[in-house]
């Protein structure tokens, strides 16, 4: 499968709308934010960002 320049912007548009909706989620779910969950959300994020990394150069 060949993806395109427009199928890659397609494809990380809907992981960043996935990505906020799932922080608005949490955000609204939480009673309090400790630094624990500061660092869990940062260290999701980071894993994430790692991950398309790893991905992007492999199909290119």
């Amino acid at each position: 499968m060949e993806l395109n320049w427009l199928s890659l912007l397609g494809l990380s548009l809907g992981l960043a709308m996935d990505a906020s909706a799932m922080s608005i989620a949490v955000g609204m779910a939480l009673q309090s934010v400790t630094p624990r969950r500061w660092a869990e959300a940062a260290g999701g994020a980071v894993l994430i960002l790692i991950g398309l990394k790893v991905l992007f150069s492999h199909l290119s």
